[in-house]
């Protein structure tokens, strides 16, 4: 919750009034949504009140494959990430989700950090 930018998230999606789709991809999917799935879905839909998110669940183990068969299953024409670092060693040597998504992704890519929403807040809170 408070590593999402919604506020971010929530001034692009009430700009553009899109189709708003909340992927989750995950191997492990294939037995059911776990019940911390179940907990986040419902504060994403309290982050997002009124933006009507649709929420999917993708399971398979490659990530970069998952999205891209979702935005073309989907018709996507902006995706929109939230990165989420992770305390993983192997992160220094391979690329993060974000970067390959940026790079082979077939539509735009917007990477919202939780930075972010600090820094929105600080300038609108000026006004």
């Amino acid at each position: 919750e408070k590593s999402t930018p919604a506020f971010f998230i929530n001034s692009v999606l009430n700009i553009f009034k899109p189709r708003f789709s909340v992927v989750n991809v995950d191997a492990g999917h294939k037995n059911g949504i776990a019940a911390a799935y179940q907990d986040a879905k419902i504060v994403l839909e309290q982050l997002f009140t009124g933006q009507n998110p649709e929420f999917h669940f993708v399971a398979k183990a490659d990530f970069n494959d998952a999205i891209d068969g979702f935005i073309r299953e989907h018709e996507v024409d902006l995706l929109v990430t939230v990165p989420r670092y992770h305390e993983d060693k192997t992160n220094l040597i391979k690329s993060t989700h974000t970067k390959r998504l940026v790079y082979h992704s077939s539509v735009p890519v917007m990477a919202a950090h939780e930075w972010q929403q600090a820094n929105i807040h600080r300038q609108t809170s000026t006004f």
